[in-house]
């Protein structure tokens, strides 16, 4: 059995990354820690065409991506496969997990994938191997796998045996999320930060002026409310998909997506930050 720490840091260290997927039982040793992990970005996908996509866009940029599924989800990369990735030239490395693997006891619905896996990846030209099962090994299998994908710039695939993986437990209490997202007291700092800035005195009531925002966790609270009551505002909320509601704050994200987001690639989080700070100094 391989520890996810060391698959991961082998990996790193041969130049693939980063990761897209889908749940699974098998892989989610692997996703669990790659969600705890602070120096490697895992995107998690709805599909796994849509995993696809996401290395698409990432083999473009001339990364190696990583893509994580289950083989009973195979088909539904196919048609990303086969009309992007190979007739592209895109590079990733896809981690497929096996269910229905011959000679072994798994559910009905893995019965008709399960022993045509392998050879479904054979006939859209993936190479292929069973992922080792020593570290040993696994050094001498990703330089292989590098070597395929330096030679041929498109996709190779590893199959991943149930049992592959040593358990890995998230940091359950310890971990923060490691894209964060607007918090409730967040959200009235950054409230109270933005009327001070213009109203150092307290806003004048004669202005009646009104605060619109979308119907955020963090801005239907309770705590968020009080704060622009105290505030002397009143607020007032968006229709759902109603983007006219807000057109100067839309505009201003659809100008900093195609200005910095669509140009550039973030490995972490961190990275993107800085660069959004750097572009509000140049607005």
């Amino acid at each position: 059995m391989l520890s996810v720490e060391d698959f991961c840091r082998i990996l790193k260290r041969n130049g693939f990354g980063p990761y897209a997927g889908v749940p699974c039982s098998i892989l989610k040793p692997l996703i669990n820690y790659l969600l705890d992990s602070y120096d490697m970005t895992y995107y998690t996908a709805t599909s796994e065409g849509e995993a696809m996509g996401i290395a698409g866009g990432f083999g473009l940029a001339g990364k190696i991506p990583v893509v994580l599924m289950q083989n009973s989800g195979l088909g539904n990369a196919i048609t990303p496969l086969t009309s992007l990735q190979l007739v592209y030239n895109l590079p990733a490395l896809i981690l497929v997990s096996w269910r229905g693997e011959p000679g072994k006891p798994d559910e009905p619905e893995h019965r008709v994938m399960g022993p045509i896996t392998r050879e479904l990846l054979d006939v859209i030209g993936i190479p292929n191997e069973c992922l080792v099962e020593s570290n040993h090994e696994l050094k001498n299998q990703i330089l292989r796998m590098k070597g395929i994908v330096t030679k041929t710039n498109r996709p190779v695939a590893l199959i991943v045996k149930k049992g592959a993986f040593t358990e890995y437990i998230q940091k359950a209490g310890e971990k923060e999320l490691k894209v964060p997202l607007m918090q409730r007291k967040e959200a009235r700092i950054a409230l109270d930060k933005a009327v001070f800035s213009r109203f150092q005195n307290g806003v004048p009531k004669e202005l009646q002026l009104v605060i619109r925002v979308d119907r955020g966790s963090q801005f239907i609270a309770k705590v968020f409310k009080d704060a622009v009551k105290l505030s002397g505002l009143t607020i007032q909320f968006c229709g759902i998909q109603c983007p006219n509601d807000k057109p100067y704050i839309e505009s201003f994200i659809s100008k900093y997506k195609t200005e910095e987001i669509y140009r550039n690639c973030y490995e972490t989080f961190n990275d993107e930050k800085k660069a959004w700070k750097n572009y509000k100094f140049l607005v």
